[in-house]
């Protein structure tokens, strides 16, 4: 199956997420996106500095025109900074409007909140850490089946 989206990789020191990247998935790119830690405010909330350019980059990636070629969708992750209308957000928006199969990447934490402000009414949320990756992949695949029948 042909995707497209972004993952946040991470590297993890004691236990916690010290580092982020991006992998820009039908580029196979993966790029800095943030650390922990360092002078001046996070942009986050928790901590993280983002770099601009990988956000620019990034948002790039979630363009109407690479997603139109892609089977499915992946976001990993939307956090508080999209809730506050920041990181990723012109491209959710626009992602939301292509109808095309998504797996979102969302804190347990702020699922309603996410399902509310996208109107992702017919989301099935999965706690991941309790689904094999067999599985999610089964329903990634049966849902892009489901959505390239209805085209």
């Amino acid at each position: 199956m042909r995707v497209a989206g972004i993952l946040s990789p991470g590297d993890f020191d004691h236990g916690r997420r010290s580092r982020f990247d991006l992998l820009i998935l039908d580029a196979g790119e993966r790029l800095p996106l943030a650390e922990r830690g360092g002078n001046g405010p996070s942009d986050s909330g928790r901590g993280s500095r983002f770099l601009p350019e990988t956000i620019v980059a990034g948002r790039a990636a979630l363009a109407r025109e690479r997603i139109n070629r892609a089977g499915a969708v992946f976001i990993d992750e939307v956090e508080p900074l999209e809730l506050r209308g920041e990181g990723w957000v012109p491209a959710l928006d626009a992602v939301t409007a292509t109808g095309k199969p998504m797996v979102w990447e969302v804190r347990s934490g702020l699922v309603e909140e996410v399902r509310r402000r996208w109107v992702l009414q017919n989301a099935i949320v999965l706690e991941v850490s309790a689904t094999a990756s067999e599985s999610l992949a089964a329903l990634v695949r049966a849902h892009t089946d489901q959505a390239a029948a209805r085209r």
